[in-house]
């Protein structure tokens, strides 16, 4: 199934966080482009939850001298401070809200609140009944174990792991999925109806491949990856992304534009599309 048909497939809202331990493999570009995709036929709203902003700095509207346009309620620090976010629109039918540095003190500003701290995300979530104005939130993530990344987990329900090839390729993902598991270990309920404990976190978790292309270490990257159950498959590697992470765009802005709406750079989006729906097919399975 493509992108298009496994959407109508979903009928409630869904949450993907991309998040992997490990810096520079693809997981806000990926993070970005498929946000940018599924606004092309769904309702969807980009968290940014790396304090690096970049995911908002592809995404914001800038001024004719380059800088960022947006307010102060547009940022994600104000949900763990409890104050009103009012999410920027980025087109008709996605959403923004902004990542900003002092994401990074937000676990000392809350050091002494006796809440439960990692559902705070969630808690916003339901408390804003989101589900009635988007199909999807992709939330981004810094590569770490900390609260706010926990926050994403245990809002969502499928974590996206991008790893690229090299030599310690998979460790980022292991690492991921080792917090989600013992996140899910730390949420547990018992159930009488079952009779048996079940956990409060419903994720998921997939591996996706990152700039992926046909020498050496991308086959060996395939390999080792292969059989791996999580894997989903790979977004291949190519000059277009990079072009448009510069032009603070993204692939399928710059395929509907120029050089790369010519035919022959179709294979190359229908492969991205590929892994995308690889991806969203595990919404559904």
């Amino acid at each position: 199934m493509n992108i298009f048909e496994i959407v109508n497939k979903i009928k409630e809202m869904k949450i993907l966080t991309f998040s992997t331990m490990k810096g520079g493999v693809g997981k806000t570009t990926n993070a970005v482009n498929l946000a940018k995709r599924l606004s092309d036929f769904a309702r969807v709203l980009l968290i940014d939850g790396d304090p690096s902003g970049n995911a908002s700095a592809n995404l914001m509207p800038y001024d004719e001298d380059g800088n960022g346009l947006w307010e102060k309620e547009n940022e994600l620090i104000n949900i763990f401070r409890g104050e009103s976010v009012t999410p920027l629109a980025v087109n008709e039918n996605l959403d923004l809200i902004v990542g900003t540095h002092d994401l990074h003190d937000i676990e000392a500003e809350l050091a002494n609140k006796k809440i439960d701290k990692v559902k705070i995300l969630h808690n916003w979530i339901k408390r804003s009944k989101l589900h009635k104005f988007y199909d999807f939130i992709i939330i981004d993530t810094h590569n770490d174990k900390r609260l706010i990344t926990q926050n994403a987990y245990y809002a969502s329900d499928l974590i996206v792991s991008s790893c690229e090839p090299d030599e310690y390729a998979v460790s980022g993902f292991t690492d991921a999925y080792e917090l989600l598991v013992e996140m899910k270990k730390g949420y547990v309920n018992y159930d009488d109806e079952l009779e048996k404990e079940i956990s409060q976190l419903k994720a998921d978790i997939v591996l996706l491949g990152s700039n992926v292309g046909s020498d050496t270490l991308s086959k060996a990257f395939i390999r080792d990856v292969k059989d791996i159950e999580e894997y989903v498959g790979s977004v291949p590697r190519g000059v277009v992304f990079p072009k448009a992470n510069l032009q603070h765009s993204s692939v399928y802005d710059l395929a509907k534009k120029g050089e790369y709406a010519r035919k022959r750079y179709i294979p190359f989006f229908e492969k991205v599309d590929a892994a995308y729906a690889a991806v969203l097919s595990r919404l559904i399975s």
